[in-house]
Order: C-alpha cells, then structure tokens, then sequence
C-alpha cells in the first residue's frame, strides 16, 4: 500500500500539470513538396537587408515514401527580411504562395546550418483547403556567419515543406497515465507473488 501512495502522490501532479499544457509541438506531415539545390539554383543568399533562397522543388512525397509520377521541376523561391518575415512561392506561384512571420535560422557549426518558418498559405493549388503549413531545411558550404542581417553564401540547399499538424498532448497524457496504471498493477502482482 506505501509503494501505491508514492506512486500516487508522484503521479497525480505530473498527470495534471501536463493535462494544462497547450499543444505547442507540430510536425510537417505528408504529403510533402521536396526541394534541392540544383544545377543553376543559387542557393542561400544573405545580406544586411535580408535573406533569399534559390532552389527547384522536385517531387512530392507521400506518406509511403512514394513520389507523385510526373510532377515537373518547379523553381523555389523564399525571400525574407532582417527580422525573418516574408514570402514563399513555388511554380511561379501556381504550385504555392505563402508569407511568414518566423523565419528561424541556426549555426550548426563547419558552414552548416538549419532554417525552419511557419507557413500562412496565400494561394496555388498545394494550398487547396490547408490554411497553412512550414517549411524546413538546411544548407552547407556557408561563407560567413549563419544568421539573419548577417553577409554569408551557402549551397547544397535542401528542405520540405508540407502541412503541420500538432502533437496532441491529451492523448499523449492519456497513454502516460495508462502505462503508469499498468506498472502499478504488475508491482503489485510483484510484490503479493
């Protein structure tokens, strides 16, 4: 019965706490435009005024990995200001239009870094019925320091960028506070055996 009150008086408030807590994480799911550096793309271009990308979006990947046949190279383009706001466009438009607000870039160290920005889609036909999505990548070969309002080149561009979906924390706390129950009742099985 000690070993049950513990467990209960450790369970209880982290179960609550975490069933207050928002869902805050999401994760680009699919399907999903790919997008690489390729021959004749300039890559990643920064400067004091802002940011821009070059790339070609290649493929859409499907959930299985799969690519949608006979999807045709599509130019990419992503331009941002010093504070990381900006715009997105792939296919001239036709394919997707949108603007951001958090363009986020990191140092990775040795000339490499990441970026990430959260989507608000504006038009073409990735957009459909889906408000908004976010795009993710990196880069390597950087010529100066990774960050934005900084003077630096990088290549080998890569990135996806597709709808996002939150983590639902709720049924997260839901499988926690189960498996907890379940522990608890193999200790106890333990413990008379």
């Amino acid at each position: 019965m000690k070993m049950w009150n513990k467990i209960i008086k450790t369970a209880i408030p982290v179960v609550t706490s975490l069933l207050f807590i928002t869902a805050a994480n999401a994760v680009v799911v699919y399907p999903a435009l790919d997008i690489q550096q390729l021959t004749g793309d300039t890559g990643v271009s920064s400067n004091s005024s802002g940011l821009t990308m070059r790339g070609t979006a290649f493929a859409i990947i499907y959930p299985d990995g799969s690519n949608w046949p006979g999807f045709p190279d599509q130019t990419f383009f992503l331009e941002s200001d010093a504070s990381g706001a900006g715009t997105l466009s792939v296919g001239d438009g036709s394919i997707l239009t949108a603007d951001f607000s958090n363009l986020s870039l990191g140092d990775l160290g040795a000339g490499t870094g990441n970026f990430g920005a959260d989507l608000n889609y504006t038009g073409g036909s990735m957009a459909a019925n889906l408000p908004g999505g976010r795009i993710e990548g990196a880069f390597s070969s950087a010529t100066g320091s990774i960050a934005l309002g900084s003077d630096f080149t990088a290549s080998n561009l890569i990135a996806k960028v597709g709808e996002v979906q939150a983590v639902p924390v709720p049924a997260a706390v839901w499988l926690f506070g189960t498996g907890l129950l379940g522990l608890v009742g193999m200790a106890k099985r333990k413990k008379a055996a």
